[in-house]
């Protein structure tokens, strides 16, 4: 179990095979490095891949910073970039998802120059918690009724989070979400029990600060100046994060292109593993190809201004 000290925290991480291209896997909410296990016990030879625990989740914590910094996006990506220095990794493949695809993204806009290739797994939408709150299903609906404006809203949801959490109860709803992000996984039962295990313990603090974070998240005016070459993977029986949000977060990137999966959820890692690391070694293959076609439509642009 390894750790390692930065100046801003703590930062628990696991991590799988050794080389030259290093990807850092980025997990979303109620999660922990376990939701990119699947990928990490799979990884092919020459790959390095570290997935670490966001601030407030796992075993990540108790840092210089830990107990003062909010769980705000820029904040979580701060955490990223002190942890890739930590570990000197330099320029890393970027992999993220849902949440930890805001933290990824965040991270990209930033250190454009330390990020070789991005992949979004259904990420939160560029507009944060706005998008999410789109659409007729069950996750829109609950987010519709919070209004994270609102601090008597935002301490009721608190303090009911905490009184589920001390009862045990929290568990049970969690079971029910857990299974409905993943439709198509196959996990045994073992693994089942450690994601839900991290998931329930994510402190109330936690649940709101993530909240909050997503609702003053907003990153869309900023894609077009993104030349990070960029993959979204997105899955049809996703109930959690809206299509038409990722579809626009594609047109804006320069350099992005939008895949969707049929038969999955919102976690294409966990339910198509095998697939996951084919498309990443895919978009690897692409990336000098990609890099090509930017600076030649660069070229074309500036020599049409000139004309």
């Amino acid at each position: 179990m390894p750790f390692v000290s930065t100046p801003r925290l703590r930062v628990h991480y696991e991590e799988a095979g050794a080389g030259p291209e290093a990807f850092v896997f980025v997990h979303g909410n109620f999660a922990s490095w376990r939701w990119w296990k699947p990928v990490l016990d799979k990884l092919p030879a020459g790959w390095r891949g570290i997935a670490p625990d966001l601030r407030g989740c796992g075993e990540t914590g108790d840092g210089p910073e830990a107990a003062r910094a909010s769980f705000a996006i820029p904040e979580l990506s701060a955490d990223l970039g002190s942890f890739v220095d930590a570990l000197d990794l330099g320029a890393v493949h970027l992999v993220g998802h849902s949440l930890g695809g805001a933290v990824a993204l965040q991270y990209a806009l930033q250190q454009q120059a330390r990020v070789r290739s991005l992949t979004l797994v259904a990420p939160a939408p560029p507009t944060g918690l706005s998008a999410l709150r789109e659409g007729t299903s069950t996750a829109a609906r609950f987010l519709r009724r919070i209004d994270p404006d609102h601090r008597p809203s935002l301490a009721a949801l608190q303090s009911s989070y905490r009184m589920h959490r001390a009862l045990g109860t929290n568990r049970w709803i969690l079971r029910r979400a857990l299974a409905e992000m993943m439709p198509s996984a196959a996990l045994d039962g073992a693994a089942a029990e450690a994601l839900l295990a991290d998931a329930s313990r994510l402190s109330s603090d936690a649940v709101v600060g993530f909240l909050e974070a997503l609702h003053r998240w907003n990153v869309e005016a900023e894609l077009p100046g993104l030349r990070v070459p960029t993959v979204i993977l997105w899955g049809e029986k996703d109930t959690l994060v809206p299509r038409a949000g990722l579809d626009k977060m594609a047109q804006l990137l320069p350099a992005a292109e939008l895949v969707v999966w049929p038969d999955t959820g919102h976690s294409p890692q966990l339910e198509r593993p095998d697939e996951f690391i084919a498309l990443l070694a895919s978009s690897r293959r692409g990336l000098l190809a990609r890099r090509l076609r930017m600076l030649l439509g660069r070229a074309k642009r500036w020599y049409g201004a000139a004309l």
